[in-house]
């Protein structure tokens, strides 16, 4: 039976919302509530919390959101770092490249109102490889050192501009993400959820002829971000009221994550992740377990 059909059978309903903790950050209360019963959870930042990168990186621009403070960012111009475009292509090249690119973005925002074809993002890019200054800016928070057994499997910084995108996915370990500048939406489906769209779609395009061998449910770099497979999951997620999206509209969640904001994602859960408005986009996140 295809794809289409199986998820015909759930009926449908508006996706519901990612459960928001207290205001404080409680170690507790976030182990008993969203760690140990593995359920995805907001919580927002406050006071000692918020990374010293929220004041130091950004500034305010003519547009809408917020800009990469040049003064501050002119130091690093000559860091290599690991670049990707907007079909996931990644390179090594220097932060300048990067710079420039958001700057130009912000410069035609002002006299356009619309962005350049062509994206430059920093993706998934490891905390260890940035410079030293940058990488105490974002101090490992309390929580991913307490809450499970300490171990911090990665680190990654995301940076780019709201046209940013990351198709659906899942991590094998629980996954802090917090978001510095800009807004960002994520939507998520439960393991079970997810693995019944995912094989389902393989197996709609593995019976068209279309896949040449099944695909890996992790994230999967340049193959998730381009053709058929993408396109499908694309629609699955972020068009509502299609076949496709009956799934994610049955078992789905979303939220908005703004600056200052963090999200936990337990593992396993899939999610896929879309900028949204204007200006510089900012996210870093913690693997941990």
């Amino acid at each position: 039976m295809g794809w289409a059909l199986r998820i015909g059978h759930v009926g449908s309903r508006s996706l519901s919302s990612v459960a928001q903790l207290s205001s404080t950050w409680d170690l507790d209360a976030f182990r008993r509530k969203a760690f140990e019963p593995a359920r995805p959870a907001k919580l927002p930042l406050g006071g000692e919390h918020i990374p010293p990168a929220c004041s130091k990186w950004f500034v305010s621009n003519d547009s809408d959101g917020l800009a990469l403070d040049p003064l501050f960012w002119s130091k690093f111009k000559d860091a290599t770092v690991t670049t990707s475009s907007r079909s996931f292509h990644r390179s090594e090249a220097p932060l300048a490249i990067l710079l420039a690119y958001l700057s130009q973005q912000q410069s035609e925002l002002g006299k356009r109102g619309s962005r350049s074809g062509v994206s430059v993002y920093l993706a998934q890019c490891s905390l260890g490889s940035l410079p030293e200054e940058l990488q105490d800016d974002l101090p490992t928070p309390e929580m991913v050192l307490r809450a499970g057994k300490g171990d911090v499997y990665e680190s990654s910084l995301w940076l780019g501009d709201a046209s940013s995108y990351t198709p659906l996915h899942r991590d094998p370990n629980p996954n802090l993400f917090m978001q510095l500048a800009g807004r960002k939406e994520l939507r998520l489906l439960p393991p079970e959820a997810g693995d019944a769209l995912f094989e389902a779609i393989q197996e709609s395009l593995w019976q068209q002829g279309r896949l040449i061998s099944p695909g890996s449910a992790a994230f999967r770099g340049e193959k998730m971000m381009t053709g058929p497979e993408a396109d499908l999951l694309h629609e699955a997620v972020w068009q509502e009221g299609t076949r496709a999206s009956e799934l994610m509209q049955a078992y789905g969640q979303r939220v908005e994550v703004s600056g200052q904001e963090a999200l936990f994602i337990p593992k396993h859960w899939w999610h896929s992740v879309k900028g949204v408005g204007r200006g510089v986009t900012a996210s870093v996140n913690w693997w941990f377990r």
